[in-house]
């Protein structure tokens, strides 16, 4: 029992009241980021449709009624082409986001 005492206190004197400020500091921030993420309405809105578009092109495959995705399947949206080869479905999904109002480029995601 002394020697774990021993230890919190020389750990208490090792960490320095600024170096615990930073990581408070930094702590909020990350709680913050990740509330606004949690919260945000548009970017549902926008993995919704996301969901929606994949769905629709795997359409009659194992694949094609996901009920989500893995967050690195975001990076294929600029690899997916048409076949016209002029358009990716990142394009294609701003397009969408534009025109059903969920972007607005006008106010930067304020509309």
């Amino acid at each position: 029992r002394v020697e774990s005492k021993l230890r919190v206190f020389a750990f208490r004197i090792a960490f320095s009241t600024q170096q615990a400020d930073e990581l408070r500091t930094n702590l909020t921030t990350i709680n913050d980021a990740t509330k606004e993420v949690k919260e945000s309405l548009k970017l549902r809105q926008i993995m919704q449709t996301i969901l929606t578009l994949g769905n629709a092109l795997n359409q009659g495959t194992a694949r094609g009624s996901a009920v989500g995705f893995r967050l690195d399947s975001l990076l294929k949206l600029s690899d997916t082409r048409a076949r016209n080869n002029k358009m990716t479905l990142m394009h294609y999904l701003c397009k969408v986001c534009t025109r059903h109002k969920v972007l607005c480029y006008a106010h930067w995601f304020a509309c």
